[in-house]
Order: C-alpha cells, then sequence, then structure tokens
C-alpha cells in the first residue's frame, strides 16, 4: 500500500509540474453541474494550491470541479485543426453539392505540389477523385455528383488561375 500511495503522489507531482509549465491542459465540470454544461478549462490558479484529488474530481481554491480530464496541449491543437464543417442548413433540390469538398480536395492537392499545371485540367480528375475517397468530408455520397464534367467546371477558374502564374 505505500509503494502505490508513493507512486500516485509521484504521478500527481507530475501532472501538477506540466499543468504549470502549460503542456498539459485541466478540463471538467464546475460544481453544481447542469445537464447542457460543457466541459470548461480548469484554471492554471487552481493547480496552485493544495489540491484534492479524488475519483476524477479535484478542488482547490475553493473551486470544485469533476468528470476531470488532463490532456496534453498538442492534443488539443490537432482537435481544433480537425474540426468539422457544420452541414448545409439550406438543402435545395436534387442532390447536395459537392463544391466545397472539390475545392478542398483542388486547394490540399494543390498545397502538397501534386497538381501538374503543364497538363490538361482533365488531368486533375482522378487525383481529385481519389483524394475525396480517401478524405470523405460533407457527406457519404461515395462518387455521385463527382464525374469528370463537374469537378472540371468546379475547379477551372482557380486551375487557370494557377496555370497562368506557373
Amino acid at each position: 500500500m505505500g509503494k502505490e500511495n508513493a507512486l500516485k503522489k509521484e504521478l500527481q507531482a507530475d501532472v501538477l509540474i506540466n499543468l504549470k509549465k502549460g503542456n498539459l491542459v485541466g478540463f471538467g465540470f464546475s460544481t453544481p453541474r447542469k445537464m447542457d454544461d460543457d466541459p470548461q478549462e480548469i484554471p492554471l490558479k487552481v493547480w496552485e494550491n493544495n489540491i484534492v484529488w479524488d475519483n476524477n474530481r479535484i478542488e482547490g481554491r475553493g473551486l470544485v470541479v469533476e468528470d476531470v480530464r488532463i490532456v496534453s496541449r498538442q492534443t488539443i491543437l490537432i482537435a481544433k485543426r480537425q474540426t468539422v464543417p457544420v452541414p448545409y442548413e439550406i438543402t435545395s433540390k436534387g442532390r447536395p453539392s459537392r463544391r466545397e469538398e472539390i475545392l478542398e480536395a483542388f486547394t490540399d492537392l494543390n498545397n502538397k505540389g501534386e497538381i501538374d499545371y503543364s497538363g490538361p485540367m482533365r488531368s486533375v480528375v482522378p487525383l481529385i477523385q481519389n483524394w475525396l475517397f480517401i478524405h470523405p468530408i460533407y457527406s457519404k455520397q461515395g462518387d455521385q455528383g463527382l464525374g469528370s464534367q463537374v469537378i472540371i467546371r468546379t475547379i477551372s477558374s482557380a486551375f487557370k488561375e494557377k496555370k497562368s502564374k506557373v
């Protein structure tokens, strides 16, 4: 039992050091908690004094936080970059547009230098189709709405603009 307590105290001390350095971030819910509450970042000041650790609950500086989760700052940065776009609110008749997906694929491929502007525009079509199959962004429509004419029509002005600068 003594070794477990010593290990627990050592881990808690290490977590506190990394929280204070900003390598880790704590999130939780202030009490009393309501059903529609979102988790909040625990202020650094809470970690400065004596902390009572108990079953994902901490108390410090008069604040009680429950369902505490501690994550790395890197995890938060990655999660912020991977935000999911809000689905279209207004639906029109017919199949949903794939324009935004096609343009995002084109932009990503362009940024990675995978588009050859010396060739015809239609040579980009398979690249965009493959990118969209690997990265389903907005919809799970498979290849619907990804015909070569639709893609060419969608990327035409961007392709021509980039080609003129090459």
